[in-house]
């Protein structure tokens, strides 16, 4: 059932990226998830507050994801050879959700590989968002810490 479940997130999720490839930049569903997301949690006002340091000048894009262990993928490989694990989230807050965090290299065998469902973690990921091809706009999560 799960893997099921699993496979019916991907899917839904490549087709989306798939229509994103052909538009522009903004899709105009995305403004249909942001209404959503406004009916579900409300307004969320960004808190501007002075920097006790100057903003970086290297850029970066990261998230922090926390959740219960959802599902834990079978170990696969790039066509360079990497391992790679692909981990479900499940999330209640901001609303119910399923996030997918990518583990790549070593620790996809090691410690990505151990998950246990249910288990709620915390990845710190780099954000990756694929800017070619059938899945041009697919944002990719890849793990770089977690704390259990």
């Amino acid at each position: 059932m799960r893997k099921v479940l699993f496979l019916s997130c991907l899917m839904v999720l490549a087709a989306g990226a798939s229509y994103a490839a052909s538009v522009h930049a903004v899709d105009p569903r995305i403004y249909d998830a942001v209404d959503s997301y406004a009916r579900n949690v409300g307004e969320q006002p960004i808190v501007v507050g002075p920097l006790e340091k100057a903003v970086p000048r290297t850029d970066k894009a990261e998230a922090q994801v926390i959740g219960a262990v959802l599902e834990v993928d079978s170990l696969n490989f790039t066509s360079d050879g990497t391992p790679f694990r692909i981990i479900a989230l499940t999330q209640s807050r901001p609303f119910s959700q399923y996030i997918l965090v990518v583990c790549l290299g070593s620790s996809s065998a090691s410690t990505c590989g151990h998950l246990a469902l249910g288990k709620r973690v915390y990845f710190t990921t780099d954000l990756l968002v694929v800017q070619d091809g059938d899945l041009a706009g697919f944002p990719l999560l890849i793990a770089k810490r977690l704390q259990v």
